[in-house]
């Protein structure tokens, strides 16, 4: 996954084992300065039905893609369209620029802290989630002053434990809502000042954390202001030995900072047969779609061929029509590329062929739907995502041919 994690051995982006994940994190180090080389072409184009990334980068300059937001807010005019996103252990944080052919990357600043997400306000302003294992940390924000980025101490007065996500609600409130791994959601007032938090959603003792397990993704209905709807992706116990599920909870009638944790809807949970590449971010897009991204449930290599498997839904962007109020409190959108097929491919697939996709993000004002798949062994890579496309993993690591053991599917 990215955070607590991102704790892997191997080169590959988790273990079989909780205890070489903590022995992991303890023997990471900084990388590189990043040399901001243009990524080469790799092994040449793909072949025919595979999509490269956009952009790449090797291990020399990180080790886990922490993926970002397209910069709309209003403090920093020269990021304004560019894609801003990180490395986890590296600290590294970065704008991209990507004008439907060439990508151009600059490296901003090194945060303080590992990045485990990014997040923004409702006026576009972005928000750094900083990580540790071993106490709690920051929501940090971005400023520039002749040229040169510093990261700020948001809320000088809140710290979090484990963050791993940031959202708004988009209800005029000017509320933030974090993420803690463990299994909480905190709600505050976007204010520099603020002091206090309060405990939106407690589900912790459903919850299985931690290394790249947890509580994972949110994301708000469009209509939340109306319907009070919002959705979370987390790990579970109960499976072999867990369960990825997508939930639905709505908030109390009484208390717009307080969720009822009684009103939770599972849409979907999958048996998971691995503690790591768990994906779980959720983001809408402007048709009022969840998209739901789906790690290829772990191990190294894709030991069991999911990505390239569309029988599955692990190594998927899924594509979700919510708006239903029956189980299993989804459709499926019309336009989805399998609907109607007679191949037993999962109707629910968007795009397919990802390791593990931490972090993604839409984009309104380009339709873009941005997404950081963590690598293998080599390289980490940012993706646009396109309907019925093909991104590659275990096929391609990157812009490479993933030679250790490519699926049967691979072209």
């Amino acid at each position: 996954m990215s955070f607590a994690a991102w704790i892997r051995t191997g080169g590959s982006m988790g273990t079989r084992a909780a205890g070489a994940f903590v022995v992991a994190a303890l023997v990471w180090f900084a990388c590189e300065d990043d040399s901001q080389t243009p990524p080469d072409n790799g092994d040449g184009p793909p072949p025919a039905g595979l999509t490269d990334p956009i952009w790449e980068y090797p291990r020399s300059q990180g080790q886990s893609i922490t993926g970002g937001y397209v910069y709309r807010g209003p403090s920093i005019p020269s990021l304004v369209g560019k894609y801003v996103y990180a490395d986890h252990p590296a600290r590294h944080i970065w704008a991209l620029s990507y004008d439907d052919t060439v990508a151009t990357n600059e490296l901003l600043v090194d945060a303080p802290n590992r990045v485990s997400s990014f997040g923004v306000a409702e006026n576009g302003e972005l928000f750094v989630c900083g990580y540790s294992t071993g106490g709690d940390t920051k929501i940090r924000g971005l400023s520039e002053s002749g040229g040169v980025y510093t990261t700020t101490d948001a809320f000088p007065n809140l710290t979090f434990d484990r963050p791993v996500d940031l959202q708004n609600a988009g209800d005029g409130t000017d509320r933030l809502f974090v993420v803690e791994q463990p299994g909480i959601i905190r709600v505050f007032q976007n204010n520099s000042s603020t002091a206090t938090t309060s405990e939106f959603l407690d589900i912790s003792s459903d919850v299985a954390c931690c290394s790249e397990l947890g509580l994972l993704g949110l994301a708000f209905h469009p209509d939340y202001e109306t319907n009070g709807f919002f959705y979370v992706y987390y790990t579970t116990t109960g499976g072999t030995p867990y369960r990825d599920r997508l939930s639905r909870f709505q908030v109390s009638a009484g208390d717009p900072n307080d969720a009822d944790e009684s009103t939770e809807k599972i849409l979907f949970e999958v048996n998971d047969r691995q503690g790591n590449h768990n994906g779980g971010a959720l983001c809408f897009d402007a048709d009022g779609y969840l998209f739901v991204a789906m790690g290829d449930e772990g191990g190294s290599g894709d030991v069991y061929d999911n990505a390239q498997n569309r029988k599955v839904l692990f190594g998927k962007i899924l594509r979700l029509d919510v708006d239903y109020n029956v189980a299993p409190y989804y459709g499926i959108p019309p336009s989805n590329p399998f609907v109607g097929n007679v191949d037993g491919y999962r109707e629910e697939i968007f795009a397919w062929g990802f390791r593990n996709p931490w972090r993604m993000s839409y984009d309104t004002p380009t339709d873009r739907l941005w997404v950081g798949d963590v690598g293998q062994d080599k390289y980490e890579e940012i993706d646009i995502v396109e309907i019925g496309k093909n991104y590659g993993w275990d096929c391609r690591e990157g812009k490479h041919n993933f030679l250790a053991d490519p699926s049967p599917a691979c072209p």
